[in-house]
């Protein structure tokens, strides 16, 4: 609780997510679930595309 009290309240941010062990760009992320075929590419772009808009 107090890591969600840091990140999300003291620095008043709308969400956090912990650094990958791999990635540090999302959209290598995004890439590679495609190429694995974890789950459905559209659902894929469409969670991308809303992160994207998110920050514009």
């Amino acid at each position: 609780m107090l890591i969600i009290e840091y990140f999300l309240r003291r620095k008043t941010a709308e969400y956090a997510i912990s650094a990958h062990y791999d990635h540090t760009c999302v959209w290598e992320e995004v890439l590679q679930n495609k190429r694995l075929s974890k789950y459905n590419h559209t659902a894929i772009d469409e969670q991308f595309y809303f992160y994207q808009s998110d920050v514009l």
